[in-house]
């Protein structure tokens, strides 16, 4: 019990909570948990929206399939987050809408939907925490339209730095591989890196490995706001 406390320690929804409440919780709640090896679907697009799920360990891929057999990367979460509260609690939709794919070895923990409700109501903390997660999740969900609604690769690329990736003192050091960033704007892997090195040769960014440095700003700003 006392690692699954720390593990879920993790998570946004029990932010500020303190062990004793954690314990408590869990023992008026009914729960299961999940492990999967790397490449294992967690939930696919069409199955019914029973569960929430809590990573305890691991990282995971929110992807949907789009045409020509492609898959658009919608989100990817780490350990503490949560995936499928929007599909449990949505009531004009009992599916789920995206593949969750393992990007890892992972170890997730389950809740149904009345076993949510004891929790959100066991504290008022809980509570606060888990309509914060909402809101954010739906102005990340506004920010993931607006960039997709981008044509050219280099708008998305822009707008990706300054408004999605954590940017300290003029620098992005991206989380996750070119690949997968290609995946979260929806191009290609090699038009990525062709249209990258175009502005860096142009002075708005240099690039080292992961990290991205932003030379000019608002030429940068420029790209998508013209």
């Amino acid at each position: 019990m006392d690692k699954l406390i720390m593990e879920l320690g993790f998570s946004p929804l029990f932010k500020r909570i303190g062990k004793e409440t954690i314990e408590k919780t869990l023992d008026k709640t009914s729960y299961f948990i999940r492990t999967y090896d790397k490449g294992n679907f967690i939930i696919s697009t069409g199955d019914e929206a029973k569960y929430l799920g809590i990573i305890l360990k691991g990282l995971l891929e929110i992807n949907k399939s789009i045409a020509f057999e492609k898959n658009l990367v919608i989100e990817e979460k780490k350990q503490g987050d949560i995936f499928g509260e929007a599909a449990v609690f949505n009531t004009k939709s009992s599916i789920y809408p995206c593949n969750l794919v393992a990007k890892s070895k992972m170890k997730v923990i389950f809740f149904n939907k009345e076993d949510i409700f004891n929790i959100l109501s066991f504290d008022k903390q809980i509570l606060n925490n888990f309509i914060t997660m909402f809101a954010n999740k739906t102005y990340n969900l506004n920010i993931k339209t607006e960039l997709l609604s981008y044509n050219s690769i280099q708008e998305k690329i822009a707008f990706s730095i300054i408004n999605i990736l954590v940017m300290k003192d003029n620098k992005v050091v991206l989380p996750y591989s070119k690949k997968t960033w290609a995946e979260h704007l929806c191009v290609s892997r090699p038009s990525l890196s062709r249209e990258l090195k175009k502005m860096s040769d142009k002075n708005l960014i240099s690039i080292e490995g992961k990290v991205i440095k932003i030379t000019d700003y608002y030429g940068l700003e420029n790209i998508y706001q013209k």
